[in-house]
C-alpha cells in the first residue's frame, strides 16, 4: 500500500519501490510504494545447507557414486524403495526407478544392503546414462522409443511384468529378469 505525506515527507531509502508527487500548484502530496527488505541470507546458508540433505545427482558430473555405495550397505530397506528417497539418489522418479532396475536386473523388493559394490555402481550408471538421456533428448525415455517395464504387462525381454505400491507410487517388475 502506498504511505501518502502531505508537505514534509521521509527520505527516500532502498525500500522505496515507487515515488509519486504532485507537480502542480496545489497542497503538495507525495506517496510512496515501500516494501520490506527480507534477509534471507547467503547462498551458503540457503542452496548449499539444501543441497546437503540430497544424495547424488545423477545429472552432476561432479557426483560422488561412493556415497550411493556407502548409503546402500547402511540400509536394509529395499532398493525400489531408497531410488524414490531424494535424500538418498536425487531425482530418480518412478518411472526411472522401474526402468533402471529392470535395465540392471535387480528386483525393486531386494534389500540395498544386500547388493555388492559392483552391482550398486552399475546400477548407478545406468541411472546416470538414463537420465542423461532424458535430459537431452526431452524425453523421459531418451534414445529408447518406449518403456522397457514401466506400465508395461511384458518386458521388453518378453517376460511378464508384475506391479505394486511401493514407497507411495506404483513399481514394475519383470518375472523373467529380476528375480
Amino acid at each position: 500500500a502506498f504511505a501518502v505525506y502531505r508537505g514534509e515527507e521521509p527520505l527516500v531509502t532502498g525500500n522505496t519501490r515507487l515515488r509519486l508527487g504532485t507537480a502542480d500548484t496545489g497542497p503538495r502530496l507525495a506517496a510512496h510504494l515501500s516494501a520490506m527488505t527480507v534477509v534471507h541470507g547467503t547462498q551458503e546458508q540457503i542452496y548449499e545447507t539444501i543441497v546437503k540433505k540430497l544424495g547424488p545427482d545423477p545429472l552432476r558430473e561432479d557426483a560422488d557414486p561412493e556415497r550411493l555405495v556407502g548409503s546402500c550397505a547402511a540400509a536394509k530397506k529395499p532398493i525400489g524403495t531408497l531410488l524414490m528417497d531424494q535424500s538418498f539418489c536425487a531425482g530418480v522418479g518412478n518411472i526411472y526407478r522401474s526402468e533402471a532396475l529392470y535395465e540392471a536386473a535387480i528386483h525393486p523388493n531386494q534389500p540395498a544392503n544386500t547388493l555388492s559394490r559392483v552391482e550398486v555402481l552399475h546400477l548407478w550408471a545406468i541411472v546416470v546414462e538414463q537420465m542423461q538421456a532424458g535430459f537431452k533428448t526431452g524425453s523421459i525415455w531418451g534414445t529408447k522409443s518406449s518403456a522397457f517395464c514401466y506400465g508395461c504387462t511384458k518386458s521388453a525381454c518378453g517376460g511378464t511384468v508384475r506391479s505394486w505400491s511401493m514407497a507411495g507410487r506404483t513399481v514394475y517388475a519383470c518375472t523373467k529378469r529380476q528375480h
